[in-house]
C-alpha cells in the first residue's frame, strides 16, 4: 500500500470557512480540515487494495466521520473496512458470518439467497447489513472480529391473501402468490439510516411481496415497523434518509401502476408510506441524494437527475446504467458504477457529465470518500480483482 500525503492536501480549498472533523481512524483527533469541491475531471486508478478477495460483492459505503469504507463482500462472507484516508485494509468484520440461504434457488435469476448485501454505517463504529437468511446483523468495524455484535431476524409483515405471481418474481413457493414466511424471505438487502430518529430502514427486495422493515438504530435494535409493498413487481432498490424532509425515499424498480418505476416515500416516525413519485422510462436500481433536494436515480439506460420533493425531472444522461449511485458534498458530484460495460460515471451535481471511466465488466458499487475525492470501485475480474481506488 502506498499514500501520497502531500496529493490530499495540495487540492485546491474552496468553499471558504466550511470546514469538518477529520477523526483519526483507530483513535485521536486530528484538527479541522477544509472540504474541497475543485477537483480535476479526470479519474484514474491510483491503487488496488488486497487481501479482499472481493470476486462477489454488493453494496459500498463510505462514513464520512470516521473515514471508513466498507464493502458488503460475498467472497469474505463479511464487511470488509478499509481506511480511505491511507488505502489500508483493516480486516472483514463479522467474516464468516454471512453466510445467505445457503441453498440455489431454482428458476430464481436473481440473487434471493445471497449475503451480506446493503451496508450502512450507524455512528460509533457500528454498521448495520443484510443477509440472504432474512436477517440483519449489525457488525463493530473498529474492533474487527468475525463474530457479530447483533442478529435481528425479519419476518414477513404480510400475511394473505395470495398475491399475483408477478408480484412474487417467480420465487419458489411463491409461484401461485403466496406469501413467503421464516428464511423464505430471501435477503435483506438495501439500507438507510436516519441518525435523527435513530432508525434503519432495510428493503426486503425478493419476498412476496416486497416490504419495507424500520429498525430501532441500537441495541436491541428491535423491529418497530414495517410496509408491504403490494403493488411492486420488480423488487426493491435503494434507500435514502432525506434529513431535510425528514423522509426515507425507496426506489421501486417497477409496480402494477407505474411500470417506469417510483419512488416510495415512507416516514421514520409513523412508519408508513406516505408518498409515491411516479418515473417514466426509469426503472430505479440506485439513488442519492445532493444538494437543494436534487437525486439522481440509476435508470435501467441513464442517470436521472430529479427533484426529490416533487419528482420532476431536472436532467437526464443516457449512456450505461449504474446500479449503485453515491454522491460526494466535498466536490457537489455524483457517481455512478455500471455492471456493462464496467464504467465510472461522474456527474456534476446538477447532473451534467464530467467523466466516463472505463472499469471492468461486473463493476456495479461505487462509494466516495469526499476529503480527498478517492472512489471507491470493487472489480472482479481481469488484472485487478480486489477494491480499486480511482483518484485525479
Amino acid at each position: 500500500m502506498f499514500f501520497r500525503s502531500s496529493h490530499i492536501f495540495g487540492k485546491v480549498l474552496v468553499l471558504a470557512g466550511l470546514t469538518f472533523g477529520l477523526a483519526a481512524c483507530g483513535g485521536g483527533t486530528v484538527a479541522t480540515t477544509p472540504l474541497y469541491t475543485q477537483f480535476p475531471t479526470t479519474y484514474s486508478l491510483l491503487q488496488t487494495i488486497n487481501p479482499p478477495k472481493s470476486l462477489s460483492f454488493d453494496i459500498g459505503f463510505v462514513d464520512e466521520t470516521q473515514h471508513y469504507y466498507t464493502l458488503a463482500d460475498r467472497s469474505t462472507d463479511g464487511i470488509d473496512v478499509i481506511n480511505t484516508i491511507t488505502g489500508a485494509y483493516l480486516g472483514t468484520a463479522g467474516a464468516g458470518a454471512f453466510q445467505g440461504l445457503g441453498t440455489t434457488v431454482a428458476g430464481f435469476s436473481r440473487n434471493p439467497n445471497a449475503g451480506p448485501n446493503g451496508n450502512v454505517s450507524l455512528g460509533n463504529g457500528l454498521n448495520a447489513a443484510g443477509d440472504g437468511n432474512s436477517t440483519l446483523k449489525i457488525v463493530s468495524v473498529t474492533s474487527i472480529s468475525s463474530s457479530v455484535v447483533a442478529t435481528i431476524n425479519v419476518p414477513n409483515p404480510y400475511t394473505g391473501p395470495n398475491l399475483p405471481a408477478n408480484i412474487c418474481q417467480g420465487t419458489t413457493g411463491a409461484t401461485t402468490g403466496a406469501p413467503t414466511v421464516g428464511a423464505g424471505n430471501f435477503r435483506v438487502d438495501e439500507l438507510a439510516y436516519d441518525p435523527t430518529d435513530n432508525v434503519i430502514a432495510a428493503v426486503s427486495d425478493n419476498a412476496c411481496p416486497v416490504f419495507v422493515t424500520f429498525f430501532q438504530g441500537s441495541a436491541p435494535y428491535s423491529i418497530v415497523g414495517q410496509v408491504a409493498l403490494l403493488t411492486a413487481n420488480g423488487g426493491g432498490e435503494q434507500t435514502v434518509w432525506d434529513p431535510k424532509q425528514g423522509l426515507f425515499l425507496t426506489a421501486i424498480p417497477s409496480t402494477t401502476t407505474n411500470a417506469g418505476g417510483e419512488i416510495d416515500v415512507f416516514s421514520p416516525k409513523t412508519f408508513t408510506k406516505v408518498n409515491v413519485l411516479p418515473l417514466t422510462g426509469c426503472n430505479p436500481s440506485g439513488l442519492a441524494l445532493g444538494q437543494n433536494e436534487t437525486y439522481v436515480a440509476a435508470c435501467a439506460s441513464s442517470m436521472m437527475t430529479l427533484n426529490g420533493v416533487t419528482g420532476a425531472v431536472l436532467n437526464n444522461y443516457p449512456g450505461p446504467a449504474p446500479d449503485e449511485v453515491w454522491y460526494s458534498p466535498g466536490s457537489n458530484r455524483f457517481y455512478g458504477a455500471s455492471s456493462t460495460p464496467g464504467t465510472l460515471t461522474v456527474l456534476d451535481g446538477n447532473g451534467n457529465l464530467l467523466a466516463n471511466v472505463p472499469t471492468a465488466s461486473g463493476s456495479h458499487s461505487v462509494a466516495v470518500e469526499s476529503l480527498n475525492d478517492h472512489v471507491f470501485v470493487p472489480e472482479n475480474v481481469g488484472a485487478t480483482i480486489g477494491i480499486d481506488i480511482y483518484d485525479h
